[in-house]
């Protein structure tokens, strides 16, 4: 049974409403666990599609893929949702406003990624190693501290190149609000682009090197409609061949073309806003 087996949407859906609760006891409110719950869905989708796309995993120093199996790309979807909490609720006690908060996100998802791949790798044939164990939770909480790092070394680099970020819980002038949300300076890789990553899982990634996070195209600059069209191509990632060409059949060539254009997730993380595609989703 390969990964096309799997049924990433559920997974993820199961995985964000665990998730939620953890965001209740750390006081979001109802609007940020809609968002941030959105905003994960999105972001798992298509690290299942990377996945899927991909069709194994390289370890750090060697020269082969691992073909992936179910159980391993569901526990890097896994590791890589419950780890990147930990920058959401680091985000929340920061007070960031949500035009700023997202893009660094964004940048975090892509190193995190990677990261969950290779600590995934790391207890890959533990079960012949009795005496030495990496438990899920251990995994967890070092990708929780490394999504932490992550976050607090572009907040920093953010901060360098566009000055203090005013917080949610501060007074703000309008001229700076008007900054935040119109500043095309704002830093905001994507989850496809893949961030460093070290040597081994166990070890505490230098969240003070010098990344240079890939600047996005602005989403403005594509017409919405194309939003809801990836988000068709994300849904029919999902579902078998017959399915996808019955759906098909109700759009006209040309939406069919911008559909097909969607079904590579770096097309969708480099030219369309994630928040909104996620919401065509939930519809």
């Amino acid at each position: 049974m390969g990964i096309e087996s799997i049924d990433f949407q559920s997974l993820i859906h199961q995985e964000v409403n665990q998730l939620i609760e953890n965001w209740k006891a750390v006081g979001f409110s109802e609007t940020e666990i809609q968002e941030t719950a959105s905003q994960f869905f999105n972001m798992g989708i298509i690290g299942a599609q990377l996945i899927a796309q991909e069709g194994g995993v390289q370890p750090q120093g060697v020269d082969q893929k691992i073909p992936y199996t179910p159980q391993m790309a569901e526990r890097v979807i896994v590791f890589f949702l419950k780890g990147f909490s930990a920058a959401a609720i680091k985000g929340h006690e920061e007070h960031i406003p949500t035009q700023v908060l997202w893009p660094l996100m964004q940048n975090v998802a892509q190193h995190l990624f990677e990261q969950s791949k290779q600590a995934m790798v790391a207890t890959i044939g533990q079960e012949n190693t009795p005496d030495v164990q990496i438990s899920d939770d251990q995994i967890v909480n070092w990708l929780g501290q490394t999504a932490i790092e992550a976050f607090i070394h572009y907040t920093t680099e953010y901060e360098k190149q566009n000055g203090p970020i005013a917080r949610t819980d501060q007074p703000v002038m309008p001229d700076l609000l008007n900054r935040s949300e119109t500043s095309e300076e704002e830093p905001s890789s994507v989850l496809v682009e893949s961030a460093p990553v070290e040597n081994t899982p166990v070890q505490q990634p230098q969240a003070n090197s010098q990344q240079q996070a890939p600047q996005q195209e602005p989403a403005s600059t594509i017409p919405e409609i194309h939003h809801k069209y990836a988000a068709v191509s994300l849904m029919l990632s999902n579902l078998s061949a017959t399915k996808q060409k019955k759906i098909l059949a109700a759009f006209t060539p040309d939406e069919q073309q911008i559909i097909d254009r969607y079904r590579d997730p770096e097309e969708i993380a480099h030219h369309l806003d994630l928040g909104l595609v996620a919401k065509y989703l939930k519809l």
